[in-house]
């Protein structure tokens, strides 16, 4: 039995029906079904174990990589719940940081898995102070990333071998991919300063079903799975929010000064039931998106991202379009088809927001008017 990557337990399960679901890669690429998905019916934390299948796998992922190639490298738009708007997801989360004010004007930071390097450009504009570190498997972005105000270097490797001390360590989208989370986080742990801080920007499953089709993501963590692993890895929580980013996690967190840490044993009992609810939600929200495809010529998808990379792998060529907010975006190809600006799709259409249903419904509401085209949201999970 594989043991539990948060708990160490071994009360850990699969979940039936996971190896059926088509999956896709985190930089939105169709992936074949097959992959396996476990439940810890001890602390109720959704993993992947890394057999050496799921290694083979990942390994493919990687080195074919290509990060935000829908916007030409560009990352992409969020929403801002402070403005109602749309801004670049780094932007965001750095102004958000910055009114912690818990943060030295000259820090040392190092973000890990860069990338290229979007949110070290970000970190440069909001702290300005900053010495900016980046660190990935490998040095392809580092020309790309030279031009940031206040960037140092790019370090080649893993976090295992990082060396030296930083008062920032920054992990975008980065802990989910680790396939020994509770390993990592203790091993930065060593690397922070005595006053220094770790930043978390992670998906929440619990929020987001189209989360678990990612097949190089092995943790899926909620929000309560995580404030377990780091209280675990000897952390102690500055700031933790589910607002920031709609369907994220974000954490700020320090090395503990209690001497004894206090370790919440998170509610596990419906774990399973939970997990499995989401693949019978994502099957059903596949069988209805079909069904919208039926009896038009113009049906298309709104988003370019996650969830729409997923429908478009099963959907293929009943996708006339896709519809996206992000200018970045507009007028290229996604799939071989025209990726349109709301406002240049036929009044006659179909559309399938591809979006979990709390994010679909308001897109809806805000983009729907008399006599235009007709938005189609998910199923209730």
């Amino acid at each position: 039995m594989n043991a539990c990557t948060v708990c160490s337990s071994k009360n850990v399960i699969k979940v039936p029906g996971y190896d059926q679901i088509p999956r896709i890669t985190s930089d939105c690429k169709p992936f074949p079904a097959g992959g396996e998905l476990s439940a810890c019916k001890s602390c109720g934390a959704l993993f992947k174990w890394p057999s050496g299948k799921f290694i083979a796998e990942i390994g493919d992922i990687y080195n074919a990589y290509d990060v935000y190639y829908q916007g030409g490298g560009v990352e992409q738009l969020v929403l801002d719940g402070l403005t109602g708007t749309q801004m670049r997801r780094s932007q965001l989360l750095c102004r958000e940081l910055a009114k912690l004010g818990v943060f030295a004007s000259d820090a040392k930071s190092i973000d890990i898995g860069c990338g290229n390097g979007g949110f070290v450009r970000a970190l440069s504009s909001a702290f300005p102070g900053w010495s900016l570190y980046g660190l990935e498997l490998d040095g392809r972005h580092r020309e790309a990333m030279k031009d940031i105000p206040g960037f140092v270097d790019l370090i080649e490797g893993d976090a295992q071998t990082l060396q030296g001390k930083f008062d920032f360590i920054s992990m975008i989208h980065a802990l989910e991919h680790f396939t020994a989370p509770l390993e990592a986080l203790s091993d930065l742990s060593n690397n922070l300063t005595e006053n220094g801080m770790i930043f978390i920007e992670i998906p929440n499953a619990e929020a987001n079903p189209f989360d678990l089709l990612i097949a190089d993501h092995v943790s899926h963590f909620t929000p309560s799975t995580l404030k377990f692993a780091l209280q675990r890895a000897g952390f102690e929580l500055v700031s933790f929010n589910t607002d920031w980013v709609s369907k994220e996690l974000s954490v700020v967190a320090r090395k503990s000064r209690a001497a004894e840490i206090a370790v919440e044993m998170p509610e596990a009992t419906e774990a399973v039931e939970a997990a499995q609810n989401k693949i019978i939600w994502l099957r059903e929200t596949l069988d209805l998106a079909t069904k919208a495809s039926e009896g038009t010529q113009k049906f298309g998808v709104f988003g370019t991202s996650i969830a729409a990379t997923w429908l478009a792998g099963q959907l293929a060529d009943k996708i006339s379009f896709f519809v996206d907010e992000d200018v970045s975006r507009q007028g290229r190809e996604f799939f071989g088809k025209p990726v349109y600006a709301p406002a240049q799709v036929p009044g006659d259409s179909v559309i399938f927001v591809a979006a979990a249903p709390v994010i679909a419904k308001k897109l809806a509401a805000r983009l729907s008017y008399d006599h235009g085209p007709l938005y189609i949201v998910p199923p209730e999970i």
